[in-house]
């Protein structure tokens, strides 16, 4: 979600519209048939991704709801970046955010 483009020219990647707003995402190569939805603002920005990922509960690895938001879009060489990001598992007792952060600086790879 940081840089579209990258995921947009991967080639193994396809995408499936689930609605107006919503991508899924699937790695054609991956054994686990694991899948991402992307969540599109009504610009066409990509504003959050959803996920069930497996979280190390002990020596388990649990299937978890799993959430990363973007916000606060900057224009840099031409792209428009999300500069804000905050990752997060939703677990029974509530949302717990294990990292958020800040884009400050960005140069597109030519």
């Amino acid at each position: 979600m940081l840089c579209p483009p990258s995921l947009l020219n991967h080639e193994t990647l396809e995408w499936n519209a689930l609605g107006p707003l919503t991508l899924r995402v699937h790695d054609l190569r991956d054994a686990n048939s694991a899948s991402i939805d992307i969540n599109i603002s009504a610009e066409g920005r990509p504003i959050a991704c959803r996920a069930d990922r497996p979280r190390l509960l002990g020596k388990r690895a649990i299937s978890t709801a799993w959430c990363a938001t973007c916000s606060e879009f900057r224009e840099w060489e031409g792209l428009c970046i999300p500069t804000q990001l905050e990752v997060s598992w939703h677990l029974p007792e509530g949302e717990f955010s294990y990292y958020r952060g800040e884009i400050t600086s960005f140069v597109a790879a030519r």
